[in-house]
């Protein structure tokens, strides 16, 4: 059987890049996982998580689960800004989104293109590692970059931005789909634009940790 944890895990780092080796209680009681603790934190004995099975069975992973018991992702990332990341999967990959209690976190998306005013293929930075990908949010609409990903150089760049901002500010122009192009030169890894709709998981906040075995 598994017990909640007292909060999320809170971060946004992939889980495989992780060197975590201990998972860390603060004094109000929140589990956090890093290489070493805290001077003000403890290691958790986490037999009293009921964490550990049968003796020498280690624990072997965490999960976030929504308001009715339902699994959000399969894995959860470390500590970082109140945040954490969770692990979907979807459309091939092992997606990484970020989310608080209270459900997904909007990340502000950029979309990038190769033309000068935001025409031809759409393309997102890649952020992750071989079929991992971190993700952006739009509402409901996660955007990553999918495969190939090469190394391309862009001269505009699309965003969601106030449309007084967009045209005042920075000089752009809004698009049919809301948002701002302006233009932006950049070369980087990037793969064409792909999405997946999170509202599709039917998951209902908030969210809460469960350690696993």
């Amino acid at each position: 059987m598994s017990k909640r944890g007292c909060v999320l895990f809170a971060a946004f780092v992939l889980v495989q890049s992780a060197s975590a080796e201990v998972i860390c209680q603060r004094r109000g009681g929140a589990l956090v996982v890093r290489e070493k603790c805290k001077r003000s934190e403890r290691a958790a004995d986490l037999s009293t998580l009921g964490a550990l099975g049968p003796a020498g069975e280690p624990a072997v992973g965490a999960r976030l689960v929504d308001a009715t018991g339902k699994q959000v992702g399969s894995a959860v990332a470390l500590e970082f800004d109140r945040q954490s990341a969770v692990a979907l999967s979807a459309t091939g990959y092992v997606l990484f989104a970020a989310v608080t209690r209270n459900g997904f976190v909007e990340v502000p998306v950029k979309v990038l293109h190769e033309s000068s005013d935001c025409s031809g293929t759409a393309f997102a930075q890649f952020q992750g590692y071989r079929t991992t990908r971190i993700v952006t949010l739009d509402g409901s609409i996660a955007y990553f970059a999918g495969d190939p990903i090469e190394t391309h150089s862009f001269m505009s760049a699309e965003a969601r931005v106030d449309p007084t901002t967009c045209t005042t500010g920075f000089g752009g122009t809004i698009l049919p789909n809301g948002f701002c192009c302006t233009h932006s030169t950049v070369t980087g890894d990037a793969g064409p634009v792909t999405t997946f709709d999170l509202a599709t998981l039917g998951v209902t906040p908030p969210f809460h940790l469960e350690i696993t075995r």
